[in-house]
Parts: C-alpha cells; sequence; structure tokens
C-alpha cells in the first residue's frame, strides 16, 4: 500500500515519437495487450477507513508480450454499508491497482476469476483479505509484506544512495541477494498455501529478473549482456513477465550489430538478429513483440506485410498465435472505426481560437492523449466531476495531443468520455507546449469566463475537493452553491 504519485507522461519526447509511431502503431500497441479471449473478473467486497466515495481498478502492469501498459479504468461506487462488487475485463494474469482518493493498494488477478475482497485499510498490503478460488495468489502480497525480515533487510534498502558509489556486479550481487530471499519465499508460501502454476511462474519471472531489470538504468548494454547471457531463452519466463521482456529487449539492443540498431536497417535485418541471438519461446516471444509493431502510417502490422510473413513460420506457440490473430482483428476493426467517423484533427486556426469559442463560460481544460496511462485514469473521476458540476456555467473540454484518429476515438469509446472533444492537430500542439507550457500529460487549465486562465497547473480530477475549490472560486457564488 502506498500513497499514489502524480504521474505524468513526457508530452516532449512523445510528440517527436508519434511523428515516427503514428496513430495505428499506437492503436495496435495498446490493443495488443494480452492473451487469447477476454474474460471478465468478478469481485464483490467491503471498504473500510476510505477516503473517497469510489475505488477504481486499473491495471498497472506492463504486457508481458507488447510491454503495453495502457488499460481502461474501472470505477465502482462504494455503497453507505461499505460493500462495493464491479466486472472487470482481463485476458491474462496480471497486476491491478485499486485507488481511493490518493491511495493506492496492489493485487494481482485471474481472468475469469470470481473473488471476494475485504478491504480494512490502505496503509499496507495486509489491510486486505481475499477469498475465492485463486485467493492465495491474491494473498502472497499481504503476506510477503508482513515479513519484517523482508522489510528491514530489502524493502527499506536505498539502492537508489547505492548507485554511483559501487560497481554494477557489487550492486547486482545485492540485488540478487533480494531475489534468492523473495524466490525462497514464494517457495514457503507455496508450500503452505499452493499457488496456482500461472501466478507461480509470473511471480517467480519477476523475482529472478528484477535484478537485472533494475541494473539496466545504470549500466550500458554491453555491461548487462554480459550479466545476462547465461540467464536468456527461459522457456518459463517468456510471455509471462514484462520484466523478462524488458532484459531480453535490452540484451537484444546490446548485441545486434551497429547497423542493425541504424535508422537505415530494415526490419529483415533485425527479425533475422531475433532469429540467430534466440530460441525456444523467446525467440518466438521477440518476433511476435516486432511483428505486431506497425511503423508506417496506415500500414497494417509488420506481421501482414510480405517483409514480415516469412517469420510467421517460427511462431506455434498458441499465446503467440493468439496475439497475431488479435492483433490482426484489431487492426481491422481500427480501420474501419477511422473510415466510418467524419470527425478529423481539429481544424482551428489556432488553439487560442479554439478555446475562445467557450468565452462567456467556466472552462476546465484536460490535456490528455490515449496512449497515456495516467492520463486514462484520471477520467473515472472527471466523469464524477462533470456530473456534480451538471447544469452549470462550466464546460470541460477534452484536448487530445500527440495522437492519432484511431487510437483517439478508441479511446473515447472506451472510457466513454463525456464533454467537448478536441484532437489537437500538430500546429496546437507546438501552441500547447509554447503558451500554454504543456510539457507534460496529464496537463489541466481552468479559464474563467473572460477566457484569461487563472490556473496554468490546475488540480486533477481525482484531487476531489482541491479542484472544487478552484472551479467554485471562478463560477458566479449562485452557480458554485
Amino acid at each position: 500500500m502506498q500513497r499514489q504519485k502524480r504521474r505524468r507522461c513526457t508530452f516532449m519526447s512523445n510528440h517527436l515519437h508519434m511523428k515516427r509511431l503514428t496513430a495505428l502503431t499506437v492503436l495496435l500497441i495498446c490493443l495488443t495487450a494480452a492473451n487469447a479471449q477476454e474474460k471478465n473478473i468478478y469481485i464483490t467486497g467491503t471498504v473500510r477507513h476510505n477516503t473517497d466515495s469510489i475505488l477504481v481498478f486499473n491495471c498497472n502492469d506492463a504486457d508481458p508480450i507488447t510491454q503495453s501498459s495502457v488499460s481502461t479504468p474501472y470505477p465502482t461506487k462504494i455503497r453507505p454499508d461499505g460493500s462495493f462488487s464491479i466486472t472487470l475485463k482481463a485476458r491474462r494474469l496480471r497486476q491491478w491497482c485499486i485507488t481511493n482518493g490518493g491511495d493506492a493498494l496492489y493485487i494481482v488477478l485471474h481472468p475469469g476469476d470470481r473473488l471476494r475482497l475485504n478491504i480494512t485499510g490502505f496503509n499496507t498490503y495486509f489491510d486486505y483479505k481475499a477469498e475465492g478460488r485463486y485467493a492465495n495468489d491474491a494473498n502472497f502480497e499481504g503476506w510477503l509484506d508482513g515479513d519484517s525480515v523482508y522489510q528491514h533487510t530489502y524493502v527499506s534498502r536505498n539502492y537508489t544512495a547505492l548507485i554511483g558509489k559501487k560497481e554494477d556486479s557489487a550492486i547486482l550481487a545485492q540485488l540478487k541477494e533480494q531475489s534468492v530471499y523473495e524466490l525462497n519465499a514464494l517457495n514457503r508460501y507455496n508450500a503452505a498455501h499452493p499457488l496456482s502454476p500461472a501466478f507461480y511462474a509470473y511471480r517467480k519471472a519477476q523475482f529472478t529478473y528484477k535484478p537485472y531489470n533494475a541494473l539496466q538504468a545504470r549500466t550500458n548494454r554491453a555491461d548487462t549482456a554480459l550479466f545476462l547471457k547465461k540467464l536468456l531463452n527461459d522457456d518459463e519466463a517468456a510471455g509471462v513477465s514484462s520484466t523478462y521482456l524488458r532484459v531480453v529487449t535490452e540484451y537484444f539492443w546490446a548485441c545486434v550489430p551497429a547497423r542493425v540498431k541504424s535508422r537505415q536497417a530494415t526490419w529483415a535485418d533485425r527479425l533475422n538478429a531475433v532469429d540467430s541471438l534466440f530460441t525456444g519461446r523467446t525467440r518466438q516471444l521477440l518476433l511476435c513483440f516486432f511483428l505486431t509493431m506497425m511503423p508506417l502510417d496506415e500500414a497494417p502490422p509488420l506481421f501482414m506485410r510480405p517483409e514480415g510473413k516469412p517469420y510467421l513460420k517460427y511462431i506455434t506457440d498458441q499465446d503467440f498465435v493468439y496475439e497475431l490473430d488479435y492483433a490482426k482483428a484489431e487492426y481491422e476493426k481500427a480501420v474501419a472505426l477511422t473510415k466510418a467517423s467524419a470527425e478529423q484533427a481539429d481544424q482551428h486556426p489556432s488553439l487560442d481560437a479554439l478555446l475562445a469559442e467557450y468565452k462567456g463560460k467556466a472552462v476546465y481544460v484536460d490535456f490528455w492523449a490515449s496512449w497515456c496511462v495516467p492520463c486514462r485514469q484520471q477520467i473515472p473521476y472527471s466523469h464524477r466531476m462533470e456530473a456534480k458540476y451538471h447544469g452549470k456555467d462550466i464546460v470541460f473540454v477534452y484536448l487530445a495531443v500527440s495522437d492519432g484518429k484511431a487510437s483517439w476515438l478508441k479511446a473515447r469509446a472506451d472510457l466513454d468520455m463525456k464533454g467537448a472533444q478536441h484532437l489537437l492537430n500538430e500546429k496546437e500542439g507546438e501552441e500547447a507546449r509554447k503558451e500554454y507550457g504543456v510539457l507534460t500529460i496529464p496537463h489541466y487549465l481552468i479559464i474563467d469566463k473572460n477566457g484569461k486562465v487563472v490556473d496554468a497547473n490546475a488540480p486533477r480530477p481525482g484531487e476531489g475537493k482541491l479542484l472544487e475549490d478552484k472551479l467554485n472560486a471562478v463560477l458566479e457564488p449562485t452557480a458554485a452553491n
């Protein structure tokens, strides 16, 4: 359990990145987020000592095949008696974040599960208890969090302070020491409280490869390759843990020749390098990872194009075959969605001109993007804020930046977004950065009825009363009450 951080996406770097990865690229990365068919997760339970009237469930675990961390938040109201119920959708076992106000707890959930979750607070992992088929899996985090030796020896250790003070090998040794403890703890818990094979493989892969993933933040790729050489081609971890995928891709870029890293490299160069470096499920994992990318605007994913098709013969594992099938189906849906909608990028001569349309009303502006995880996490709170101010002299305006039509339309439908919606063009995006200081997203503005920006860095919807006080201040007293 911990206080939820104010996460942001770097707008500037993603804006430049989007020039290369385009609308449908981002959409596919968002959509190819798991395995097989989507299944419901049914959760009922109770909450005590909550600070907000809603819980928001959001999968915060990067996908182990696509590395996408974009997901749809699921809000649910806490009833007056403290009970709640919710239905989630998932395609793979992954970790979810449950937020209440600014507090958060984490739990691993199975697609298709029916779970009862009793939350008694938001201070530590053992403030909740799960009941159901996979209760042992869900309760593992609380059990480990309650291990005083683990907490004192490892969780409280400041690894950041070691950066720059010790050699990489010494830091890796300490990280591996923690990994060994965690793996032993996993086995002890499994002996007493049998875990599902899927959860055991998931946690085992995370604990095993976490030291190398952490070390990548300070080592060069050549050093990383030396540390990892004997560990890769792990069939059990491939397609199970995003930590393993991050480590494997780092190893790939450390080992390939300079020509493969260059902008002049072809996809055949990169795919051939995967074929030469890896075997088994790991080779299929990396091929699937690259083949589901779409580097060209409006182009189909790589595996549907002539240069990618020869590599499909290497992908035989059902997990990865499902990914390709799913990617194809979703690409076709994206194309149909784009063609069916008449909406286009905004055509105003400037961002100022766009916002001037709302002069005479108070305006709450939300700069967001379909690929921005923190942006999407705020939408349930935006819904609540819009409902609270319904009928009052204020408009909620959503401005999508560095986004594409298909992904923008899909996100709006998934998130059931209301309010005034605009997809900013490139010129307006530049104005947002230069004139309104929008360097990261989500970013919020409050504009008064005269068109003056009265708060250039306004509170988020999830900050509740803090935002309400700001909005009330720009409304007429009769409208605010």
